[in-house]
């Protein structure tokens, strides 16, 4: 009988610290696919993430959904407790914890979305650098990311504006350096066409 209830704690507990690794796979699974599609654009970023095609959108009610997300993701990480897991499990969840901090970092803490007008030539010129440089061939679904990445970067430069504190004159010489830049990607995709 003491074998049998021991037996029968030991699965509980081995459930238990399933389920729980489970939720953080869970956590981690779900925050790097939002983390994929609402991660800012860097010039750093060598293609790191695959992200999702579409529409980026630097508007506030984006940035406040964001925070809305991120505090989302935040509770569901301090729910998990890791304390009786493995150390190598322990870890997985401190760098799930790193990754959160870094969006709190990049949305308050350092928010260049809010006085950098280099933030946004980063948000439409690197996002259409990268959907160049993965290597062809460039087939119908690939051409139409790279088009609306194309046809992205006047609404953005817009939300920018209306975003940001950044003053009239910077986003005019952000707007021009864009301008410049795009001339030289459309000359160069003409030359190599």
């Amino acid at each position: 009988m003491k074998m049998q209830v021991a037996l029968l704690a030991l699965i509980t507990i081995c459930v238990a610290n399933i389920a729980a690794a489970e939720s953080l796979e869970t956590l981690a699974d779900d925050f790097w696919t939002w983390r994929a599609k609402y991660a800012p654009f860097t010039g750093d970023d060598v293609n790191r993430l695959e992200r999702p095609g579409g529409i980026r959108d630097w508007s506030r009610a984006s940035i406040d959904q964001r925070r809305n997300d991120l505090k989302q993701f935040e509770t569901r990480r301090k729910n998990i407790d890791p304390s009786s897991w493995p150390v190598s499990r322990q870890v997985d969840y401190k760098l799930i914890g790193s990754a959160l901090s870094r969006v709190r970092w990049e949305l308050d803490v350092n928010p260049r979305w809010k006085r950098d007008p280099n933030f946004y030539v980063e948000q439409t010129l690197t996002a259409l650098a990268e959907a160049l440089t993965i290597p062809a061939p460039y087939g119908e679904a690939r051409s139409r990311e790279i088009l609306t990445r194309v046809e992205n970067i006047p609404s953005i430069l817009q939300q920018a504006r209306r975003t940001s504190r950044i003053r009239r004159r910077r986003l005019q010489a952000s707007r021009s350096r864009t301008s410049t830049a795009l001339a030289s990607v459309s000359a160069k995709c003409r030359a190599h066409s």
